[in-house]
């Protein structure tokens, strides 16, 4: 216990030399201006001489405070000076807890905590505060023609500081009021900054479109939208001169069933031929003037005015606090009646994870939320009027959904409890890695002794990047995660104990129990008891205990006087099956007989003390016959 009165284990980077910038791996916060956010810079204090400790953000010192000898030389250090600054956490342990208030963008970059009298960097946290991506502007790479491609592209820039965040623009375009609409003529780049029109139409130069950014980032802004962009200058009429060659001229149009194609004399408002051919032969004065190639369906099922459905998906992003998240497939299309396929599920970069069978239901309704419910939603509906041209029914659409997660521990499985047993001897050092994926960035761990006195010596933890395999929903996908190595050290009795690792990410904290035992006899069976009994048997069942490293062997023994003691059974205990539950049947009793039995357990190091003595009495000779007779009476 300090002098403030309380107790904390916190963790200690393990750093070896001397270091002159920040660490390789360090947590890093990304906040919007007005938030808050807690930055934790921890060390181990130097005990044997005189130090100083600050912490600074560039120029800008936020703390300053002295130790002699393991002590604070003036009390009234203890705090951060700046305004909407607050300094807490323990202290006198190391453990530096800086919460800023009202963040602003002044207040972003890397903040160090710093050994001064040997100018050794020790801990690091970096803050970057979020702004708005720049109104985007929509350029095209050309005027096309009709029939031709063009590129159109969205241009914004992050205003979020510092300018080496990383972070990355994603793009959506909004067309006639549609978001990211899917058309055959439209492709769109991976982070849809551009997207190519194929196949250009005069009906082209009406198109209105608009584009957003936003930065790929939890609670990342959205940018302002920019000007309105239509396709201009979409050439297809094109004009004839006298004393020219020319050759004929065709002209043919995207459109089914089928269409007639004419073309027009624009001068004389003549039509010329309705073939979609247009030969002129050798060009005279009088046939000088503007010609326009017009398509026109006349096929009979067109009239009936019948379109495929436009499909969009409508969700929202949700977290694992959340009961149930919503996706709705919404259709619009003449005839106004759908037919719906599956949900397809797919992980950001992979291929299919999961259809989820709501056929015939445009809603899909997720429940029990995690981190797997992730992903892209693909829904289809059908009208039964097929699009051009591939005469496709199904017309698709998907979006986006994420949902905020705790911290998933990947490995070492755990019990049901959440705890990890490991073993020790006195005076070893215990390493413990554990592997952890959180969707939501980054986090930070700490890990406690939960009883006894400690010396903060005697726990390290590190974290460092790495690829983990991670469980979808059955599947396994290769996905940036975390090692957390734990090193514990046995100096003394008290260190067989409980220790508590808190693994906390922006959204909520998961919390597992390390339980460092001793190696030695196994722990007393729990929960024997009698389960069955029959003329010449008896059925037991038992929880299995700590086996104290090594494997057990389970013994029970039987007695007619509870004084003289033989053993009836002996099972090995289990190791390919994590069941705790034993259950073993004592034959070849006698009936009518009162049997006492108790159980105990030993592995290579000696015995676990017996569990309490049971009763039970065989079933005699005529209680059978009745059990056999009602037995009988039941079936016929």
């Amino acid at each position: 216990m300090n002098k403030h009165g309380s107790f904390g284990i916190f963790m200690i980077l393990v750093i070896t030399g001397i270091v002159q910038s920040c660490p390789s791996v360090y947590p890093v916060f990304f906040r919007r201006p007005g938030s808050q956010v807690e930055i934790k810079l921890t060390t181990t204090i130097d005990t044997n001489s005189l130090r100083t400790y600050q912490i600074s953000n560039g120029d800008t010192l936020y703390v300053s405070i002295t130790f002699f000898r393991g002590i604070i030389a003036d009390e009234t250090e203890v705090n951060c000076p700046k305004a909407n600054c607050e300094l807490s956490g323990n202290v006198d342990n190391g453990n530096f807890l800086i919460t800023l208030l009202d963040l602003q963008a002044a207040a972003a970059g890397t903040f160090q905590l710093r050994e001064i009298n040997n100018n050794v960097v020790i801990s690091c946290s970096s803050l970057f505060i979020l702004g708005p991506p720049t109104p985007p502007t929509v350029l095209s790479n050309k005027d096309p023609s009709v029939g031709a491609s063009v590129i159109v592209t969205c241009r914004s820039a992050s205003t979020t500081t510092p300018s080496n965040h990383g972070l990355r623009l994603s793009f959506n375009w909004t067309i006639f009021g549609q978001t990211n609409p899917a058309d055959p003529r439209y492709a769109y780049s991976a982070s849809r900054h551009q997207l190519t029109i194929s196949n250009v139409r005069k009906t082209d130069s009406f198109i209105v479109m608009k584009c957003s950014a936003t930065e790929d980032v939890i609670d990342g802004y959205t940018s302002e939208n920019g000007p309105n962009s239509s396709m201009i200058n979409v050439t297809s009429p094109f004009t004839v001169t006298e004393g020219f060659m020319t050759t004929d001229i065709a002209c043919t149009s995207d459109c089914w069933p089928r269409c007639i194609n004419k073309w027009y004399n624009d001068t004389t408002n003549v039509i010329i031929t309705k073939t979609g051919t247009m030969s002129l032969g050798k060009p005279q004065r009088s046939q000088t003037g503007n010609y326009t190639c017009v398509a026109e369906n006349i096929d009979a099922e067109y009239n009936k005015r019948t379109n495929p459905p436009e499909v969009h998906v409508d969700s929202k992003n949700a977290s694992s606090d959340d009961k149930v998240a919503i996706l709705k497939c919404i259709a619009k299309g003449v005839p106004d009646h759908y037919t719906y396929n599956n949900w397809e599920q797919r992980w950001i970069g992979s291929n299919l994870v999961r259809n989820w069978p709501s056929k015939g239901l445009p809603s899909l309704i997720l429940e029990d939320l995690t981190y797997e419910h992730s992903g892209v939603y693909t829904c289809s509906a059908s009208n039964g009027v097929p699009r051009f041209p591939n005469r496709i029914n199904n017309t698709e659409s998907s979006a986006y959904i994420f949902i905020k997660d705790v911290p998933v521990v990947l490995s070492p499985t755990l019990s049901k409890e959440e705890i990890l047993v490991v073993l020790s001897k006195l005076g070893d050092t215990i390493y413990v890695n554990i592997t952890v994926f959180s969707n939501v960035g980054g986090f930070e761990a700490s890990v406690e002794r939960t009883y006894g006195s400690f010396h903060p010596n005697t726990i390290s933890s590190v974290i460092s990047e790495k690829k983990v395999m991670l469980p979808v929903f059955g599947t396994l996908i290769e996905e940036d995660g975390y090692s957390v190595d734990i090193v514990i050290i046995t100096e003394n009795e008290q260190d067989f104990s409980y220790y508590t690792v808190r693994i906390k990410n922006d959204f909520k904290q998961t919390t597992l129990l390390i339980d460092v035992r001793a190696e030695g006899p196994p722990t007393i069976p729990t929960q024997f008891t009698v389960s069955k009994i029959t003329q010449n048997a008896i059925e037991t069942s038992w929880f299995a205990e700590f086996n104290g490293g090594f494997r057990q062997t389970f013994v029970i023994q039987i007695s007619i006087d509870e004084h003289h003691w033989s053993n009836a059974s002996i099972r090995i205990e289990d190791i390919d099956t994590l069941s705790k539950i034993y259950r073993h049947t004592i034959n070849n009793l006698d009936h009518s007989t009162k049997y006492f039995l108790r159980l105990y357990a030993f592995n290579e190091l000696g015995t676990s003390g017996f569990t309490s003595a049971l009763q039970a009495t065989t079933i005699d000779t005529q209680g059978m016959l009745n059990i056999n007779q009602s037995i009988t009476q039941s079936i016929d």
